[in-house]
């Protein structure tokens, strides 16, 4: 019989009892998720209509009464984004070195959020360092306290319950419930600050879908995108006037992702300020640039990024730099747009519902019963296991590696102590050690590859040794949590099942048998790889899984064709002059591939973003955007 493992606690943090603690809200995680489900089924029944009436509608009508149903999912999403904003606030009265136990424990959908802020460190810890106006965050997750509450529900004491009330005015229950769901949601118009109230369908629209939501008092109507515009140029401006204010996206160092603010004001100063230290002389073309940029937000009643980008960034300043002489760092321009871009929250430079959703394919595998927990041993495996997993990357600081169940489950606890996690990879590790949840499966098939002979050459064992056993057999996989396009949220998919894979390798035998439709509505059966670029005008899409599989006419590892233009797609001959568009699982949805100054885009404003974004800053990456509905992204 084999011994009992000895466990060990890294950090003061990562122990047999956080794990578990940790796993109790996961446990409480899938049952909201379960719970949200069946407040859905229950509200469809004031959107759609009884059955006889539903037959007589035509195939529009039905796809808008199911989209219009499915959207009813998000409108809890969406609210529980809005109180964890308000729970950030609330965190900002107690401090930022208030001791956790002296913090009430969070509402469960506001403590979803929390949970994947945190899982995204290097956002955290830069949000709650403005947050906390320019000081270290000590708060944690009270998981112990969390896993004490009694009982399948989630019943705090009520004095914990009290204060979140009497916070928000009674404006917002502890628990949500269905009915509050349909209650009309507060969002204040960026224009004159009026706090409005809105439909929820409204809202999830303007929050998800490139909506518009109205402003009575001023009359003007506003997008997400021109929320995100505005707080990005009133924020430069605020730099502008004072040196001190930094632009969110700016403040970690790019070497060891610590809080550098000399180096983000130097970046910025560089980029944006007439008078810049280490120049000769001041450049009056950057002044008047920036300054043009703060005016349009003044004149144009929609600004938006196409034309930020397009038109100041990279007709005016990129030309501005060039001449000046002056140097940027190849990767700082792409973080302040992605701290800013769509996002249209000050509080926070993240896309809070993406990272949510990329969690929950984590969730699931943990309380699925794949992995019995419940054994101490497993426990205790998992705990030694963390501990050399982050000695080899203290060790091999340059490499990708990759975790399997066990440690991914440690580390994410580890993530929910921030400032301890922290400063751990800090003095360990020389740098904020990153959680990116978003690598395709090749990338990390590869990585997994690398950190079993790492394993193997430091502590000579097997990595896969003391894995737990999954379903009666050893396990030899890893953790991995794919990004999702953002259709597929809209529409509900599932995970893809086993052998159904979209990657251009000898393993996606299945891809032929796969149904896809273009994003024109057509409905086909595709019958091999090169078949995908010569039957889709703008966009397949799987139907099992959802995941997006091309843009325009590339091929997925063939060449592509489109008005007398040829080329090879992205997977199969690397970054064309064309630049064409492929599938790519590392992102699931739409890329746009292409040299820098390629020909052949459809939309010039594209070519203009995306030679920007690769002329200026001078990236290694690909510009995307997910589905069509996007909110752009930026990989970088």
């Amino acid at each position: 019989m084999e011994g009992a493992a000895q466990p060990v606690t890294i950090d003061r943090c990562v122990s047999t009892d956080t794990i578990t603690a940790h796993l109790g809200l996961l446990h409480r995680f899938d049952e909201l998720t379960l719970e949200i489900k069946a407040g859905v089924a229950y509200l469809r029944q004031s959107v759609v209509p009884d059955e006889a009436d539903a037959r007589r509608l035509s195939a529009d009508g039905k796809a808008e009464l199911r989209e219009r149903a499915e959207m009813l999912e998000w409108t809890y999403y969406c609210r529980a984004e809005l109180r964890y904003i308000k729970w950030l606030q609330l965190l900002k009265r107690y401090g930022p070195g208030a001791d956790s136990s002296s913090v009430i424990v969070p509402p469960l959908d506001v403590a979803l959020f929390w949970h994947a802020h945190m899982l995204n460190p290097l956002r955290y810890y830069e949000d709650t360092y403005w947050l906390f106006e320019n000081d270290v965050n000590h708060i944690e997750l009270p998981l112990l306290e969390m896993h004490s509450i009694p009982g399948p529900g989630y019943d705090p004491p009520q004095d914990h319950k009290q204060i979140w009330e009497n916070y928000t005015n009674f404006q917002e229950p502890f628990s949500l419930s269905k009915h509050d769901v349909t209650k009309p949601i507060v969002f204040p118009c960026p224009r004159c600050n009026m706090d409005i109230q809105h439909e929820p369908l409204e809202y999830v629209t303007f929050r998800m879908r490139k909506g518009r939501l109205e402003c009575p008092t001023c009359a003007r109507s506003f997008s997400c995108d021109t929320v995100s515009v505005l707080q990005f140029l009133g924020d430069l401006g605020k730099f502008y006037e004072d040196p001190t204010k930094l632009l969110k996206g700016s403040a970690l160092s790019v070497v060891s992702s610590a809080i550098d603010v000399a180096e983000g004001r130097k970046q910025l100063e560089m980029l944006f300020k007439k008078d810049c230290p280490g120049t000769q002389k001041p450049d009056k073309r950057i002044h008047a640039t920036v300054s043009e940029m703060l005016r349009y937000s003044r004149v144009d009643p929609r600004p938006d990024w196409d034309t930020l980008l397009r038109k100041h960034f990279r007709e005016r300043l990129n030309i501005a730099l060039r001449l000046s002489g002056r140097v940027v760092h190849p990767s700082f321009p792409t973080r302040l747009v992605k701290a800013y871009r769509n996002i249209p929250f000050k509080e926070v430079s993240l896309d809070l519902i993406a990272a949510v959703v990329r969690q929950r394919g984590f969730t699931a595998k943990m309380v699925s019963g794949a992995v019995d927990w419940s054994n101490q041993n497993v426990l205790a495996k998992a705990t030694t296991r963390y501990h050399k997993f982050l000695m080899l990357i203290g060790k091999y600081p340059g490499e990708m590696l990759v975790p399997t169940l066990d440690l991914d489950l440690a580390w994410h606890t580890h993530q929910l102590h921030p400032h301890r996690y922290q400063s751990y990879g800090i003095q360990n590790a020389g740098r904020i050690i990153n959680h990116d949840d978003s690598i395709e499966m090749s990338s990390l098939s590869t990585g997994y590859d690398i950190t079993s002979s790492r394993w193997k050459s430091v502590f000579n064992e097997d990595y896969s040794q003391d894995l737990p056993d999954i379903k009666g057999k050893k396990s030899t996989g890893f953790s991995h949590s794919m990004r999702l396009p953002l259709k597929s949220i809209f529409s509900g998919s599932k995970s893809k099942p086993d052998g159904h894979d979209h990657r251009n390798n000898k393993q996606s035998t299945s891809l032929g048998a796969c149904t896809f439709y273009d994003t024109n509505g057509g409905i086909r059966k595709l019958r091999d790889q090169g078949e995908l670029g010569r039957y889709s005008q703008t966009g397949a899409k799987c139907t099992v899984c959802g995941t997006s599989v091309l843009l325009s006419c590339a091929g997925v590892g063939g060449n592509w064709e489109q008005e007398g233009k040829s080329g090879k797609s992205a997977l199969a001959g690397g970054l064309s002059n064309g630049a064409c568009a492929a599938a790519d699982s590392k992102v699931s949805g739409f890329l746009f591939c292409g040299s820098k100054g390629g020909k052949g885009y459809e939309d010039p404003n594209e070519q203009m973003e995306m030679e920007f974004l690769l002329g200026l800053s001078g990236l290694d990456a690909e510009p995307f955007f997910v589905d069509g509905y996007s909110r752009r992204l930026w990989q970088g």
